[in-house]
């Protein structure tokens, strides 16, 4: 998998074999989906770098990515 935000020069039939590109918010997204647990894990540790709180960081997320669904799965670790 490549995570990239320039999907357009990674289209599918330019990929070799079971490769493929995926955005990097549906990448955040399916990884929260997985685990929310380990993945507000993880953000938090992000957040803490910024001077931040898991539950600012979530808010910044969506201000930038607007409503993604799994971001609700975050909520109970904020």
């Amino acid at each position: 998998m490549i995570v990239t935000d320039n999907l357009r020069d990674f289209p599918e039939w330019k990929l070799p074999g079971k490769l493929h590109a995926l955005a990097g918010i549906e990448f955040l997204g399916a990884t929260i989906e997985v685990n929310p647990a380990h993945a507000a894990l993880e953000l938090e540790v992000m957040a803490r770098r910024r001077d931040s709180e898991l539950g600012e960081l979530i808010e910044v997320m969506a201000t930038r990515f607007g409503s993604v669904p799994s971001f609700e799965l975050l909520k109970p670790y904020a």
